[in-house]
């Protein structure tokens, strides 16, 4: 199998050659892992050289490709660009008009947006702004690989674009409690443009799409079930088959304790969830609980293990995530998030390499297994994150 037939086998919750594997690598990790294999960084772009905060240089990019290959990746994963210039060292605008405080440590923070107003909201089109420039990583990743690896769009989904758009997460929350029309108008607003992303992605040779957009935090949902079902399922769902309907796939990135939304995802169609945190979510438990519904991606620890560990560490967290998550197929592997700034290179090596070395089929470590008719979801979802985490840890042990 290549890696877009592994990929794509695992997606369908079939049994590959071995687990598949892939990531979401920041730039800085990009380069350290170049470093530790001795590889050519003389290319590496000095502070401040970058004209779009968080875009990756062509240089990058090739080296990017390089570790994909050198690895054994089975997908790349790309953004889109929202053409943020930085107007001072820490303040940028982008071609939509979204102010943002800029930080070397994380992604730009919303804090200013155009869209105050009902009708300032109808009168706008973010698709209009759309162009396939802005899809520029995914078309140099296809470009480079083909149909030899799966290609992952990323995409703000309503909710989080949502929020963007309006200016803040406080905002959007006002909305759906005291201006229904201004969240269904941002809803609408966001799906558009969304499916004017899905529109150029697939023309470009995206295999699948996977709609960011955190909605809940490690002991509860973000808002309340009646307003998810009311301003954010139907969004999602007309996504999802609209993606469907392409001939593509598309997957869910939200971090927190989801099992609240588990079933909804499952009823709007979602072919992968990303990434089971670990912090409040086991592996084993949501294998257990999608009986073979969705496929899974997760969930080597990017919060503590892969930033303080040691590379001994994130080798027996594989063993164990391939243990918890991979037998009976529809699991592919990766981080609980993404490979940020503060991940160790030399940590990130082990977690591929981990990957490769314990994930063929027929000789996967030992099942861990959880009987579904003894989980209760609801006590799942409300069970505070340090009593889930000593029960899970004495059912493993």
């Amino acid at each position: 199998m290549n890696g877009r037939e592994r990929f794509l086998c695992a997606l369908n919750r079939g049994i590959p050659d071995r687990v598949p594997v892939f990531d979401w690598i920041d730039e800085k990790v990009v380069w350290g892992m170049a470093d530790l294999l001795g590889w050519d960084v003389s290319g590496r772009p000095t502070e401040g050289e970058a004209t779009r905060h968080g875009e990756e240089t062509e240089e990058v990019l090739r080296i990017y490709c390089d570790l994909i290959d050198e690895l054994s990746l089975d997908a790349t994963w790309s953004a889109y660009s929202t053409n943020l210039l930085p107007e001072t060292k820490d303040w940028g605008w982008d071609k939509y008009g979204r102010g943002f405080m800029l930080s070397d440590h994380g992604i730009p923070a919303i804090m200013a947006s155009g869209l105050k107003t009902l009708e300032d909201v109808q009168n706008f089109s973010m698709a209009d702004l759309l162009q396939r420039n802005d899809f520029r990583m995914l078309e140099y990743m296809v470009n480079r690989f083909g149909r030899e690896k799966f290609h992952l769009q990323s995409i703000n989904g309503p909710f989080q674009e949502g929020w963007l758009a309006r200016g803040g997460m406080d905002k959007s929350f006002v909305d759906m409690g005291a201006d229904p029309d201004m969240a269904h108008a941002v809803g609408r607003l966001t799906t558009d443009f969304n499916k004017a992303c899905i529109d150029i992605a697939h023309d470009i040779g995206a295999d699948g799409v996977i709609l960011d957009g955190d909605l809940t935090g490690n002991d509860y949902m973000l808002m309340s079930m009646d307003h998810f079902r009311q301003f954010i399922k139907p969004y999602k769902k007309e996504i999802v088959d609209y993606v469907h309907s392409k001939g593509m796939k598309v997957m869910k990135h939200s971090d927190g304790n989801m099992w609240a939304l588990m079933d909804e995802m499952m009823d709007i169609g979602f072919d992968g969830f990303h990434p089971v945190q670990p912090q409040c979510m086991n592996l084993a438990e949501v294998k257990a609980w999608f009986s073979g519904q969705c496929a899974m991606f997760g969930n080597v620890d990017c919060l503590d293990l892969l930033v303080f560990g040691t590379p001994d560490m994130v080798d027996a967290a594989v063993k164990q995530t391939i243990a918890e998550g991979s037998h009976g197929g529809g699991h592919i592997l990766c981080s609980s998030n993404s490979l940020h700034p503060g991940v160790l290179p030399e940590n990130a090596l082990a977690m591929f390499r981990a990957a490769k070395a314990y994930g063929k089929y027929g000789e996967l470590p030992t099942q861990i297994t959880v009987d579904k008719e003894a989980l209760d979801m609801s006590v799942l979802a409300k069970e505070p994150t340090r009593r889930r985490e000593r029960r899970s840890a004495r059912r493993v042990a």
